[in-house]
């Protein structure tokens, strides 16, 4: 699954773990510019997407790590609006985000957004 060609621009190095070489994922912190001009053409759902990239990034130890909407609004310096939560729940109606129950998911379709601003 991970050596196939369409998905190998979400990896950057691989590592070897039993005996296997393997992809590793991006890290958040791969992620250097800006998000504009993205696929959503939305500056709202690149704010939203920022702000789930820097919650990764600093609260979550650099890792794609799951969130809950009550974890997204205590990271927020700004009090988040229900639009913003609409949002989060339109990337996952979307396949950007996973969400079960009441915790989203990275998956690798937001993932690869990210990529192109590595």
């Amino acid at each position: 699954m991970f050596g196939e060609r369409e998905n190998n621009f979400l990896f950057n190095k691989t590592f070897i773990q039993g005996g296997v070489e393997m992809p590793e994922m991006i890290k958040p912190s791969d992620v250097k510019g800006p998000l504009m001009d993205t696929v959503w053409q939305n500056s709202e759902r690149e704010i939203v997407a920022t702000n789930i990239l820097k919650m990764a990034r600093f609260a979550n130890d650099d890792q794609w790590a799951s969130f809950t909407w009550e974890g997204y609004v205590d990271f927020c310096s700004h009090t988040p609006s229900h639009g913003e939560k609409a949002i989060l729940d339109e990337f996952a109606e979307n396949g950007y985000l996973r969400k079960e129950n009441n915790t989203y998911h990275f998956e690798l379709k937001i993932i690869g957004v990210y990529m192109q601003y590595c």
